[in-house]
């Protein structure tokens, strides 16, 4: 590892380019000032054209600071750095800036692109907030399409369920608290109230379908680099704009009450979305293996493997293949409960991207008021902000790019999302070949990113109007989603609002550590290539983050 203090890093040369041109302004300023008083006092005129001296002093006491501050972190972190060096051939980048000018402090491989992990999210989030604002917020319509005979109780058409963005429907509480983060309600509880209006509006029997309409973002379900087998788990959600329940279920297996049974396997929610062919043996004794496999044609999950009696109940998160289709169903199983017959089927509405209506030639248009049932709205965007990047919420991150698209141009497509980043990361000034992003999530290995470009990110967040919103985004060492059990207890930790990355060989923490003087450090730590165990790599990157917030000043 090595020290760059001069200006190699793009980051610092930026910094150095603002220092000068605002020095210049300044300079170009008194100028002006002292050509238009020449016939003022000898003592005003002694005293304009003592103020282009002053500039100059306060420039170079800036400078001797800033020099004395990247001493004061290189000294604390190189004998750090030399100690902990990871074994093999692990990738080590990092960069700390001053948050309140972006001066570049310290850097080491921090021009270098690095695999981000989750990461990434903190592009996504940034260039929502940025778009969007703190107060954002995404709506859900349910309407009717057809006639509806008040005095029979029926509708002749169909329900349109219409998803614009919102990521909330779930049993997910907001505003985010880390003592609920990781408890959940009913699944279907947010989606209950729809079901409610249809009752409440009069409706007994339903002639057509319900559609679950996700024509507001181009049916584009997957990322360009993410894996196959991701597609089956949560953490791979398909991306809509119609979600319900971060579009998964969850599965419960247990096994039988004694071996030579077969397990026991439960849905969650439980809407026949899925139908199950359980291969999974209770044995006795032994090691529990299992896998499955999804079969989309069919709408069947395989699940294969044995669990020995007595032995604790295995749980996975499986992602649903057609989001919209999904809530369709959901939303349908939820009437018949309430007693209102459905004679149609549930069925999905999308819209390609390379098509300007959706798939069957109709579109998402905002319904006539007299056919809309029910409106909801999500949370405002700071609070959906929280959960992204606590938690670590990879479909959320998704979504939010596309509502940046659509909300800059109609239409959430996933290359204008990239488009609006493209234009954000230039008002930030950020190299554009310093950030390559082929997702929002971090789950696309084919991202790469600088450490350096990321405290640029961080420092603009920091000094932007938004910094409040930005700042309870992110987890709190030792106490919030994804930090929650790092750092081993340590005092310095509430010091730290970081965010995490990890894929296999990669992990990354990115954010904020303020010190004991109150002054405040943002930093980017990124491993790639790493094959020793992932905890060796966050235990390396937690006590550079905890020096960080024992820096003296």
């Amino acid at each position: 590892m090595h020290r760059q203090l001069g200006s190699l890093g793009r980051c610092r040369l930026r910094t150095y380019q603002l220092v000068s041109v605002s020095g210049m302004a300044a300079f170009l300023s008194v100028a002006i000032a002292a050509q238009s008083v020449t016939t003022a006092s000898p003592g005003r005129q002694a005293a304009a054209e003592a103020r282009p001296a002053a500039a100059a002093r306060t420039e170079a006491t800036a400078r001797s600071s800033a020099a004395a501050r990247s001493n004061s972190v290189a000294e604390r972190l190189e004998p750090l750095l030399r100690r902990l060096s990871l074994p093999g051939q692990a990738f080590v980048g990092l960069a700390v800036a001053d948050p309140d000018t972006g001066e570049l402090l310290y850097t080491s491989s921090g021009n270098m692109l690095f695999v981000p992990a989750s990461n990434t999210k903190l592009f996504a989030t940034a260039l929502a907030l940025s778009r969007l604002g703190p107060d954002h917020r995404m709506e859900t319509r349910l309407s009717m399409d057809g006639a509806f005979l008040p005095a029979r109780g029926e509708l002749r058409g169909h329900l349109i369920l219409a998803g614009a963005g919102d990521p909330s429907i779930s049993g997910r509480t907001y505003p985010y608290a880390a003592e609920t983060a990781r408890q959940r309600q009913d699944p279907l509880a947010a989606l209950e109230p729809f079901a409610d209006a249809v009752a409440a509006r009069g409706i007994r029997v339903i002639h057509g379908d319900i559609i679950g309409d996700d024509t507001a973002y181009d049916w584009e379900p997957f990322r360009e680099g993410w894996s196959q087998d991701d597609a089956l788990y949560g953490y791979g959600a398909p991306v809509s704009a119609l979600t319900v329940n971060d579009n998964a279920l969850r599965m419960t297996i247990r096994p039988g009450a004694k071996a030579g049974e077969p397990a026991v396997i439960e849905l969650t929610p439980e809407i026949g979305y899925f139908d199950v062919l359980n291969e999974v043996a209770t044995v006795q004794g032994g090691a529990a293996r299992m896998d499955w496999e999804r079969l989309s044609a069919q709408r069947l999950l395989v699940v294969r493997g044995q669990l020995p009696a007595g032995s604790p109940a295995h749980a996975e998160t499986v992602a649903v293949d057609d989001p919209a289709l999904f809530a369709a169903h959901a939303l349908r199983h939820l009437l018949l409960q309430k007693g209102v017959e459905v004679r149609g089927v549930a069925r999905a509405r999308h819209r390609m991207h390379f098509q300007p209506g959706t798939r069957d030639g109709e579109t998402n248009q905002r319904p006539a008021d007299s056919s809309l049932i029910h409106l909801r709205l999500s949370p405002p965007l700071a609070e959906l902000l929280a959960v992204v990047n606590k938690e670590s919420q990879n479909l959320h991150a998704e979504m939010l790019l596309l509502e940046v698209a659509r909300a800059a141009s109609g239409s959430g497509s996933r290359a204008r999302a990239f488009q609006e980043l493209s234009a954000f990361l230039r008002e930030a000034r950020i190299a554009p070949e310093a950030v390559r992003l082929a997702d929002g999530s971090g789950l696309a290995r084919l991202n790469l990113v600088s450490p350096e470009a990321t405290v640029a990110l961080l420092s603009a967040m920091w000094r932007g109007p938004h910094r409040a919103v930005w700042l309870a985004s992110l987890p709190v060492g030792a106490a919030e989603g994804t930090l929650r059990n790092r750092f081993a207890g340590d005092a310095r930790a509430a010091a730290i609002l970081a965010k995490t990355g990890t894929l296999r060989g990669v992990i990354a923490l990115s954010g904020y550590a303020r010190t004991p003087s109150g002054r405040t450090l943002a930093f980017s730590a990124m491993v790639n290539n790493h094959g020793g165990p992932s905890s060796q790599s966050r235990e390396f990157l937690d006590t550079i983050a905890l020096e960080l917030a024992s820096l003296p000043e």
